[in-house]
């Protein structure tokens, strides 16, 4: 029985570390792109010396 809860356990931590690495992931991916666009739009806007 402890091991089945040991199993348990490890399986929420688990679980629990993935969707955490998810969004991490998502956040930096969203933060990339979102800064790629901002100087993009600075290359754009900016005048021309």
């Amino acid at each position: 029985m402890k091991a089945q809860a040991d199993r348990v356990f490890f399986m929420i931590i688990f679980i629990l570390l993935t969707t955490y690495a998810c969004l991490l992931f998502y956040c930096v991916v969203h933060l990339v792109t979102e800064s790629a666009e901002y100087w993009e739009h600075i290359e754009k806007t900016r005048p021309f010396f």
